[in-house]
């Protein structure tokens, strides 16, 4: 009997003893898995670092000010407020994270009930047909980065102190250098733009011209590879206008403006204008 009760009593101790170690054993499988998702989750976050870090992203954290597309928050509004209805039992959006770009902010929030994902940008992104001076195509920029930079432009004001106002009221605004290849977008359109209206105005002063009842004709003459050529003859006016005044027909300021108009179309048929200083010398000044 007493050799019967100790069996017993080592198949107990022994089978206490495997429960621990295969206990102990599920413990170390356990720590290795989430070791393995925390290392997988930070190089994750490291990742995402690094890809806002390239495309000009940043964590937005603390209180500000934003300019906010009014459709884009009336959307996130509604779709968000159907899926929590759907979702039912007292499903609500969770904020997680913000994240910046230039002027645009996009928030993310999650379901507490499920794993749905909903993200509010508070703007559209867009990309513009005429890439920045230096750059051999044009990338998505927020609407307002654009926006912000063309209305500057049409207001004549220094983008600079556009900014120091926007930073200075706690408005989240893009970066200078953006704010400048933005500018430079706008600059490269208006001068295109102002090729080609020039040359439909002088088409429109030609066709005028000649159709005036005393005209007396083309000009006539060849050029360096005796081609023949003809020129028409309208009458215009010219002025202009710069820093320092001009004499003997020489012109000596930093800055100058020449304008010829036609005097038959009233259109602007010629412009040339010159700059020979340093913009960030006189900025300095």
């Amino acid at each position: 009997e007493c050799s019967t009760d100790l069996d017993i009593v080592n198949e107990w101790l022994l089978g206490g003893y495997l429960e621990v170690l295969e206990a102990a054993e599920k413990a170390k499988e356990e720590a290795a898995r989430a070791a393995a998702a925390a290392e997988a989750s930070a190089a994750a976050a490291s990742s995402a670092a690094s890809n806002r870090k390239y495309d000009g992203s940043r964590e937005v954290g603390g209180d500000g000010f934003c300019v906010t597309h009014i459709g884009s928050r009336r959307d996130f509004v509604r779709d968000s407020s159907a899926h929590t209805s759907a979702c039912g039992g007292g499903a609500k959006m969770i904020y997680c994270e913000s994240v910046g770009h230039g002027s645009s902010i996009w928030e993310k929030y999650r379901c507490s009930k499920c794993d749905y994902v909903a993200t509010y940008d508070t703007c559209r992104y867009i990309n513009t047909d005429t890439a920045a001076r230096g750059r051999t195509r044009a990338r998505k920029q927020p609407e307002t980065n654009n926006k912000i930079v063309k209305s500057a432009r049409e207001a004549g004001v220094n983008l600079s102190k556009a900014r120091e106002l926007f930073t200075g009221a706690g408005i989240v605004m893009p970066a200078y250098r953006n704010m400048l290849e933005q500018e430079s977008k706008i600059r490269e359109v208006i001068e295109s733009l102002s090729e080609e209206r020039l040359e439909q105005n002088r088409r429109e002063h030609c066709a005028a011209a000649r159709r005036v009842p005393d005209y007396h004709g083309d000009i006539v003459w060849r050029d360096s590879k005796g081609e023949l050529r003809s020129t028409c003859r309208g009458a215009a006016c010219m002025d202009g206008g710069g820093l320092t005044r001009a004499y003997n027909h020489r012109y000596k300021g930093n800055q100058a403006a020449f304008i010829v108009i036609s005097l038959v179309t009233n259109m602007p048929i010629g412009i040339v204008w010159t700059n020979n200083s340093c913009g960030k010398c006189i900025r300095a000044l």
